[in-house]
């Protein structure tokens, strides 16, 4: 028999079934009790059982949930208690969403759904670079899927719809003037780049990031090719941070006032980068790379991942001029 199905046997002062909109433990359950419990000899903690024990559980995970969107309707508190709740194998001990799941609903609070490969002690999610993303609809994982993918690499068309999502944020006059902020139902029916097809999730952004500045294409093309399914190398994603820096951002950036990073491979760093280099350094958006020795490295022509670009958005949002 499992844990829950002995739960609910124990449990038989309470009440199971489809009437029932979900469960939480509630037999022997340690909590704090009355020092005036004679039966607990004055202790200050003890076992109880009742639904006086199960719904502080319920209740304590909606003030998680709460805590991870302060903003959120009491609709969409129950939509992630209700949707992420754990099933009973036995059925017919079954409540109508069934056992309340603390980790799952936070999750789904925070990203829109319970995905499937995060590890919530990775640094993209302790540093909030993720929940930044996902909550402002920036990055939310690939559709229709339960996947992140956080070491996958990004693709350019991918970059520049992320910062177009963001710009979005503060200019919903963007969505008019360049087409829909979603990966479907994008209405840029027009490209600007040869090799940039029409309809994708990322042709309005790639317009938009040529109009503003941010995307200016290859200039072995002629500056027609925009290369919007290649990897983005760390120095690119620089560049384009540091443009949306100026162009979006507005923010007033003097390059000759930048430091070069003490790094072991500045050398490598293309003069065309050098200078986005430097600011994205300088304000943590590019992280340097430990070596472990007391050095370190910018790796510049690395390509990026998805969960590495999650925090060059949280940290260009609070970028300022230098």
């Amino acid at each position: 028999m499992s844990f829950f199905e002995k739960e609910i046997w124990n449990s038989t002062f309470s009440n199971y079934g489809d009437y029932t909109d979900i469960a939480a433990p509630g037999s022997s359950i340690f909590s704090t009790v009355s020092s005036r419990a004679t039966y607990y000899n004055g202790d200050s903690y003890g076992y109880m059982s009742g639904t006086s024990m199960a719904s502080p559980i319920v209740a304590g995970i909606t003030a998680l949930l709460y805590a991870a969107d302060p903003d959120a309707t009491s609709t969409q508190i129950k939509e992630a208690l209700y949707h992420t709740a754990s099933n009973y194998p036995n059925k017919t001990l079954s409540t109508a969403y069934g056992e309340v799941n603390a980790g799952n609903a936070v999750e789904y609070m925070l990203y829109g759904t319970v995905l499937t490969d995060i590890d919530t002690s990775s640094w993209y999610v302790l540093g909030g670079y993720l929940t930044y993303a996902a909550q402002n609809n920036i990055m939310k994982g690939y559709a229709g899927t339960t996947l992140f993918g956080p070491e996958s690499n990004i693709s350019r068309g991918q970059v520049a719809t992320t910062m177009y999502r963001m710009a979005c944020l503060s200019n919903s006059s963007l969505v008019s003037t360049y087409g829909s902020t979603t990966d479907s139902n994008n209405y840029a029916t027009t490209a600007v780049f040869n090799d940039e097809a029409t309809g994708t999730y990322y042709t309005a952004a790639i317009n938009w990031a040529h109009a503003v500045g941010i995307m200016t294409g290859d200039s072995s093309t002629n500056y027609t090719t925009v290369r919007p399914n290649d990897t983005s190398t760390r120095e690119e994603i620089a560049v384009m941070a540091y443009r949306y820096g100026i162009h979006v951002k507005n923010l007033n950036i003097n390059p000759s006032t930048l430091p070069t990073p003490t790094v072991t491979d500045w050398n490598l760093v293309d003069s065309w980068a050098s200078d986005a280099m430097k600011w994205t350094c300088e304000q943590n958006i590019i992280g340097l790379f430990d070596n472990g020795n007391g050095t370190y490295s910018t790796l510049a022509t690395s390509t990026t991942t998805r969960a590495q670009m999650a925090k060059v958005l949280t940290r260009l949002s609070t970028a300022q001029a230098s």
